[in-house]
């Protein structure tokens, strides 16, 4: 009894790990606002234009950044209903792996000024720690093996996930530390956009 139990918590904490969407819609989602939408996150655009206090060049580069990861926030959601759905809709895990492979050279391509390298490298390393989450669901899934052989315990605790999440807050701070100035807008813009890449 208390086994079942255990593992019946332990269930219900992956769960709980995992990007929220609707049962009924296994189908993809077809566009950023469609993540915003599904997940329930307010969305604040980047403005660069009223965004004071940044350089031509930082402001080119948030933009961008920015874009990333509303991208990679796309593919998290598609790929999680595809888990969800065991195949029937969302995005493939192999397309999901090449898209973000794709994303995060992308990324690591972007015009980055000195400042905010920081900025882009924990952003980098949180994409790769996703994709690490995605790949050990899928090969556990492949294998024909329930997804908790792949965590490091009972209590559905992925290491990489977590990490993950913990590194998308850290870019935030330190955004928030390098733009003290800049106004309300643009700092709920940050969180905004970096909450909806994260899969936490």
């Amino acid at each position: 009894m208390i086994a079942v139990r255990r593992k019946a918590g332990a269930w219900a904490l992956w769960i709980g790990l995992l990007v929220v969407m609707p049962a009924t819609a296994a189908d993809l989602i077809e566009n950023v606002e469609g993540v915003y939408a599904a997940r329930q996150l307010r969305h604040t655009p980047f403005d660069p234009r009223a965004a004071e206090h940044l350089t031509p060049a930082e402001s080119r580069f948030l933009e961008a950044l920015f874009s990333v990861t509303d991208e990679a926030g796309l593919l998290n959601a598609n790929v999680n209903r595809w888990f969800r759905s065991d195949g029937t809709g969302g995005l493939h895990a192999v397309d999901y792996r090449d898209r973000m492979d794709a994303l995060r050279v992308r990324l690591g391509g972007l015009e980055t000024p000195n400042r905010v390298l920081s900025v882009r490298d924990l952003i980098s390393e949180s994409l790769t720690l996703q994709l690490g989450f995605v790949n050990d669901w899928y090969a556990a899934s492949d294998a024909g093996a329930p997804f908790e052989s792949q965590l490091t315990d009972e209590y559905a605790y992925h290491e990489g996930l977590h990490r993950s999440h913990r590194l998308i807050l850290k870019a935030f701070a330190e955004l928030r530390a390098l733009f003290p100035e800049i106004g309300e807008s643009s700092q709920m813009a940050f969180l905004d956009h970096l909450r909806a890449m994260d899969l936490k």
